[in-house]
């Protein structure tokens, strides 16, 4: 895989958080929007993959717990003091407005995708070593049906307290983003195309299906999500300067954009009926300029 193919996935990765905010927002076409998640799963967990140099899994861990587990518990920090102090000036314990799942998942659900993308993430590359030398007649096609079983059984759960509802969604990504991490890997790039086709094919007939039976609402998004991270991995875009920039500012949209919500658009668009879509946009652009800003400081550590 060429590094051109990599840059498809990182301009990917900001587009799915664009649509994450536009999906938090409620703005319309909230559930196409929904499909950023799975795609940013994918892209998290496909990646180490295609990138795996055989290194030992020690610096690799210290590494993904560097980029991913230190920031998660710096914001838990900073969302848990806004919450602790909110409920002091009310009057209430500090400890008010915490649940219990909050040690999963940090003060603020969103931030559950750091510690899933660190286990996740290390989770699919310890599976891609284990049965990346297998004919691939047999493990991309148990890998592919075994993440269809997992988002059938997804739709079926009720699993209302988080983290566990956001876990098992996450949890789809795992075997399959090892089943496109072979393909990648272990063909040759003529091949690619042609794989990378068949296991689209196959999952999308699987998502089609369980829509059309059951209309589960997590379906649809990782058929939409999947799709495309299979058309920007086989893409090969010349924007390497402009995805670079696009990427220093990716994560922290995603981990700010909360806050611009709660603080902003909130209280300034009450009642106006075009507060979703205002909403998305002043979100994105804020946390846009704040994590610029933020980026320029030694908190750029947690961006």
């Amino acid at each position: 895989m060429t590094e051109k193919q990599y840059i498809g996935l990182d301009l990917l990765r900001f587009l799915s958080v664009i649509a994450i905010v536009w999906f938090h927002a409620g703005a319309p076409g909230a559930e196409i929007a929904h499909a950023g998640l799975p795609a940013l799963l994918l892209i998290s967990l496909v990646l180490p993959i295609i990138r795996d140099k055989g290194k030992p899994m020690g610096p690799i861990i210290a590494k993904r717990a560097d980029r991913l587990l230190v920031p998660w518990f710096f914001w838990s920090l900073v969302y848990g003091s806004y919450f602790a102090q909110h409920a002091l000036r009310a009057g209430e314990p500090f400890s008010s407005e915490f649940q219990a799942w909050m040690i999963f998942t940090g003060p603020m659900i969103h931030l559950w995708y750091l510690p899933f993308a660190f286990f996740g993430s290390l989770s699919s590359l310890i599976l891609f070593r284990l049965v990346g030398s297998w004919p691939q007649l047999v493990t991309v096609p148990v890998l592919l049906t075994a993440s269809c079983l997992l988002l059938w059984a997804r739709t079926e759960s009720h699993l209302g307290t988080p983290p566990l509802s956001q876990w098992f969604l996450g949890s789809v990504s795992i075997p399959l983003s090892v089943a496109i991490g072979i393909v990648m890997r272990k063909t040759d790039e003529a091949r690619q195309r042609h794989l990378l086709g068949l296991i689209w094919i196959l999952f999308v007939i699987v998502v089609a299906l369980l829509v059309v039976c059951i209309r589960p609402q997590h379906c649809l998004p990782y058929g939409i999500g999947f799709t495309f991270v299979c058309l920007f991995l086989l893409w090969s875009p010349r924007l390497a300067r402009l995805t670079k920039k696009l990427n220093d500012v990716t994560f922290g949209i995603y981990i700010l954009h909360p806050v611009v919500f709660a603080l902003l658009t909130n209280k300034m668009m009450v009642g106006n009926p075009y507060q979703p879509i205002v909403a998305a946009f002043v979100a994105t652009a804020v946390s846009w300029t704040a994590t610029a800003l933020l980026r320029m400081t030694p908190l750029r550590r947690f961006l």
